[in-house]
């Protein structure tokens, strides 16, 4: 029986402490919700999405007003140049270099946690992605990889055919899509590496497809960019430019965009693949399409940056830089960040393509940058893998 002369100040105790416990899960279930800019996150694969956007909606640390703070937080050195894309995910960077190994690096300090040989006896410059847990990647010795990125153990290892070059995997459908330099994009099950369906382009593939939707978009050297259903690997549509194409499209509000040999950045109709508009650089074109806010930014051979109108093609404006500009720009928050042959990596204002960061490094700079979690990571043809962050 209670005594009811002692217990309701008890009682009102108890109830005090419950409601600021409720009080203070709520407010942590809220903080660790997944909003906009408020949760690490990651960089999951080459030029970040699926489609190839390029563009990391989630990071708010880096902008235009604070990027100029940017100093090097770490560097690791491997033993050949690097030429891979930095994918950055649950505290760590995984990278492969031209020795032929792929690495997890511990993100913050940039300390080697495991390497695996898997591309060794070639050049290895295929970006590794993460998708349901677990990692993928392909090499130039033929082979496509499964991994667990916590130790490096190989899940599943096929040789489907061809080598594999540039780009990443595109992981989707319970499948994961990889082309190939013998022309063929293969479909393979995720979970066991076996192949699903084969298509091909008849000529050599050197970059990697995007995805939006059910629907692959990739170029080739057959001059032409292909739409393949992603389920079947029925060809949709295709449509014919004047050289071969050697980079990834990028898919973005309903255009799909991609640079050729013939020196023109292209865009088409997603659904019809009928072409919008073709706007013309001075050089060849190896850097993937990436965009923001209707904006399109692409590196060409003339040494510029390029920012275009999605929607017309029109040069908003250029940025000159001392050497090629291969890699695939990345952006967020109203900067663009990406490197060229001048050893150089940039950071610039994406409206006004004022340049408000830049760093030398001690070789070409081909690797794609990831911006992610307030930090910029890339490697060089120096064997270095870089990080930057906020001071």
């Amino acid at each position: 029986m209670t005594n009811p002369h002692v217990c309701p100040r008890l009682r009102i105790g108890a109830i005090i402490s419950f409601l600021l416990c409720v009080a203070s899960a709520l407010a942590a279930a809220q903080s660790s919700s997944p909003t906009r800019g408020s949760v690490p996150n990651t960089w999951a694969r080459y030029a970040f999405d699926n489609s190839n956007s390029g563009f990391n909606v989630f990071e708010t640390q880096l902008s235009a007003a604070t990027v100029a703070g940017l100093r090097p937080a770490w560097t690791f050195q491997t033993g050949d140049r690097v030429r891979s894309s930095p994918m950055v995910y649950n505290g760590r960077v995984f990278i492969s270099s031209n020795n032929g190994l792929l690495y997890s690096l511990d993100e913050l300090t940039g300390t080697l946690i495991w390497s695996a040989p898997l591309g060794v006896g070639d050049d290895f410059e295929f970006t590794p992605c993460i998708a349901d847990g677990i990692l993928f990647t392909a090499t130039e010795t033929r082979m496509v990889y499964a991994l667990d990125p916590a130790t490096g153990t190989v899940i599943w290892s096929t040789a489907p055919g061809g080598e594999f070059h540039v780009g990443s995997p595109v992981v989707a459908n319970g499948m994961v899509y990889v082309a190939s330099l013998d022309g063929n994009l293969y479909a393979l099950n995720e979970s066991t590496g076996s192949t699903v369906w084969t298509a091909s382009t008849n000529n050599e593939i050197n970059h990697s497809p995007a995805l939006s939707g059910k629907v692959l978009y990739l170029g080739s050297f057959d001059h032409n960019l292909h739409a393949f259903d992603a389920l079947t690997g029925r060809e949709l549509w295709k449509s014919s430019t004047p050289s071969l194409i050697h980079d990834s499209p990028s898919v973005m509000n309903g255009r799909v965009f991609v640079g050729g040999f013939d020196k023109y950045i292209h865009a088409w109709d997603a659904v019809t693949g009928r072409e919008l508009w073709k706007t013309p650089t001075r050089g060849k074109i190896h850097s993937t399409p990436t965009g923001q806010n209707g904006m399109l930014y692409v590196g060409s051979e003339d040494g510029n940056l390029y920012a275009l109108d999605q929607t017309t093609g029109a040069v908003r404006w250029t940025f000159r830089t001392g050497g090629f500009v291969h890699d695939t720009p990345a952006v967020a928050n109203g900067v663009v960040y990406f490197g060229s042959w001048d050893n150089q990596i940039r950071a610039v204002d994406a409206k006004s393509e004022r340049l408000v960061w830049s760093f030398q490094t001690g070789g070409d700079v081909e690797s794609s940058p990831a911006v992610v979690n307030g930090q910029l990571v890339v490697g060089s043809d120096d064997g270095k893998v870089y990080a930057f962050r906020l001071r």
